[in-house]
């Protein structure tokens, strides 16, 4: 049902749909690579956001989530993330946490994943 607002009740959840691409982070030492659901390595064309999940505090970790470009409004911009692909050293693509799959030992507390 599509509603004008997000119920009050605090047994509702919900969670904000980025328009992108499902990526799979694989984290092993200071190394990190990028899959497709198809199981492509993505990693040339995720440059940046590979370089940001390697600076991740785990010894090992499969992230999974969205590879996403927000656009002028703030807004996912799934145009702007095709653009954005031809371009591996872009500052513009992000990458959402959708889950944590598996994760052997974090190094120190996890922080935000910057990809700038």
């Amino acid at each position: 049902m599509l509603v004008l607002n997000t119920p009050e009740e605090a047994d509702w959840l919900h969670e904000i749909k980025y328009d992108g691409y499902r990526t799979e982070l694989v984290v092993e030492g200071r190394q990190a690579r990028a899959f497709t659901r198809r199981g492509y390595d993505w990693s040339h064309r995720y440059k940046r956001i590979v370089q940001a999940a390697a600076q991740l505090p785990v010894k090992s970790a499969i992230l999974d989530g969205e590879a996403v470009v927000l656009g002028s409004t703030g807004l996912p911009d799934f145009q702007a993330l095709e653009r954005e692909l031809g371009n591996a050293n872009s500052h513009r693509a992000g990458w959402s946490l959708g889950c944590l799959l598996m994760t052997l030992e974090f190094t120190s507390r996890p922080t935000r994943l910057n990809c700038n």
